[in-house]
């Protein structure tokens, strides 16, 4: 998400002209270098393989195996995009564009499987995607960027905020689920009372974004303590002597140290894509993202042909396309900060955004069997996930 406007906004400094000076040096060659310029964009080349093996009628398994592989360089391509969209707009636009694309995997292939009428799947993969992020992601993340670290920190105002919202989401998920285990509530009940509670929650996420892009919105920029990695710690005497005249400069030169730590700040925010070239972006990598999806959630035949039930699709393939690897890679920067946005915030999402917006979506496309009604065991694995994760980010720091 966007910084809010600081200082720098307000003293003279040559951002703006450096801004303006990098825009006119953007070529297509270095956009694209930015754009494709991963590790990710390697596996492009099954984006083509996904289209030859579909309408070449090859078998189900091979459809599925190349088209999911396809959507993880379109999903990473598609998050870059996005940041760089950010950089051209408003905070609050930013943050409604973030939440709109946050997570477009998992509303495209959810909205597909629908259309498909795999609902099992579609229930399943919804759970299993705040499991995923909750536990695996987060998880991950805590280990590996605590390997060289004693300690990390993160900002625990906005972890605990994150937690209160699922904490709120589950109970409201689970009323039908509780209906129809102790009420023995009719199905036309059950569907009746999971589209009332849909509206409710998508409100209440309505007032979240509110309270986090408008009333709240300093404390989730408030930058976290930083923690040098352990094998950096040696010649620490060196270091403190050095840091005494440190110190002495930097009291000599207040006045001039701070627009330079602005401007570069805002230096590492220079655009790397122009507007046209951003917003092309997105558009272009939405529309590849829902083909290689529509072919990766035929599963089908898979199903049919090797016995995979519907319960492991659900929660433990599909919700691999909405992880994102970046979380991790982000932590052992020792930046948790925007390690829990891309777990726990998509957790949130996911919970007061997606399920909801899939209930009302399936009232509209005729899908009568859509509604929140889980089953118990998928209950208790959220309940059980989030109070564990609670007690880990209360604090606001971590380690392996």
């Amino acid at each position: 998400m966007v910084e809010p406007a600081t200082k720098s906004d307000l003293q003279p400094s040559s951002t703006d002209d450096s801004v303006k000076a990098r825009q006119n040096r953007l070529t297509l060659a270095s956009q694209m270098k930015a754009l494709l310029g991963t590790w990710a964009s390697l596996l492009f080349v099954f984006v083509l393989a996904g289209f030859a093996v579909r309408y070449t009628h090859q078998s189900p398994v091979t459809v599925f195996i190349i088209n999911f592989i396809a959507i993880v360089p379109s999903n990473a391509a598609l998050g870059f995009a996005v940041n760089e969209t950010l950089k051209y707009v408003g905070n609050t636009l930013a943050g409604l564009i973030n939440t709109s694309f946050g997570n477009a995997v998992q509303l495209i292939s959810s909205i597909l499987l629908l259309k498909t009428r795999q609902v099992a799947v579609l229930r399943s993969s919804l759970v299993g995607t705040i499991l995923q992020n909750l536990l695996i992601m987060t998880g991950l993340s805590f280990l590996l960027g605590g390997l060289r670290r004693r300690q990390q920190y993160f900002n625990a105002a906005v972890a605990q905020t994150m937690r209160m919202f699922l904490l709120l989401a589950v109970p409201s998920l689970t009323i039908p689920t509780v209906s129809q285990l102790w009420g023995h509530s009719t199905p036309a009940g059950i569907r009746g009372q999971s589209r009332g509670t849909a509206v409710i929650i998508i409100m209440s996420y309505g007032m979240c974004l509110f309270f986090q892009l408008k009333t709240h919105a300093d404390m989730f920029h408030e930058p976290s303590e930083k923690t040098p990695r352990a094998d950096k710690e040696k010649g620490e005497a060196a270091r403190t002597m050095a840091s005494v005249g440190a110190v002495s400069a930097l009291v000599g030169a207040q006045t001039h140290q701070e627009p330079l730590v602005y401007d570069q700040k805002d230096e590492d925010d220079l655009p790397e894509l122009t507007r046209f070239m951003a917003l092309g972006s997105v558009l272009f990598l939405t529309a590849l993202l829902a083909i290689n999806a529509e072919f990766a959630t035929s599963i089908q035949g898979i199903m049919h042909s090797h016995g995979v039930t519907a319960s492991f699709m659900g929660i433990v393939v599909l919700p691999i396309l909405s992880n994102d690897p970046f979380a991790i890679d982000a932590a052992m920067k020792d930046n948790l900060d925007i390690s829990i946005a891309l777990t726990l915030e998509r957790c949130m999402q996911t919970a007061l955004m997606v399920i909801p917006l899939i209930v009302l979506i399936a009232w509209g496309m005729g899908v009568e069997g859509m509604s929140l009604d889980f089953d118990g065991f998928s209950v208790a694995a959220l309940f059980a996930s989030i109070i564990t994760v609670t007690y880990v980010v209360q604090e606001g720091k971590s380690n392996w």
